[in-house]
């Protein structure tokens, strides 16, 4: 709720777009980094070059972005709540005879 009513802090964007940028550099370090990168870019948005503007689209977001996604998106009515349940404790060891 904070984040719908607060913008971010400069800081806090900047983190994010300076561990962006780092996952970037170290994916691409590696040849299987890169071929991942290319295919999912290729997959999921039609475009393999999309890989080379993934940073310069995350350094684009401005504080207002978050701000404006978080009030459309993070709704109670948007939410999942899981509940879960501890197992029974086991049932004592049964005593040696």
């Amino acid at each position: 709720a904070k984040i719908q009513t607060t913008p971010v802090e400069d800081w806090e964007l900047e983190k994010v777009r300076t561990g962006a940028h780092r996952s970037q550099i170290q994916s691409a370090q590696s040849t299987l980094g890169r071929a991942i990168a290319l295919a999912d870019s290729a997959t999921n948005f039609g475009d393999p070059n999309l890989v080379n503007l993934t940073y310069e689209k995350v350094a684009a977001v401005t504080k207002a972005d978050i701000q404006r996604v978080a009030k459309k998106y993070l709704s109670e009515e948007n939410r999942t709540v899981v509940v879960t349940m501890p197992k029974k404790a086991a049932a004592a060891a049964m005593p040696k005879q």
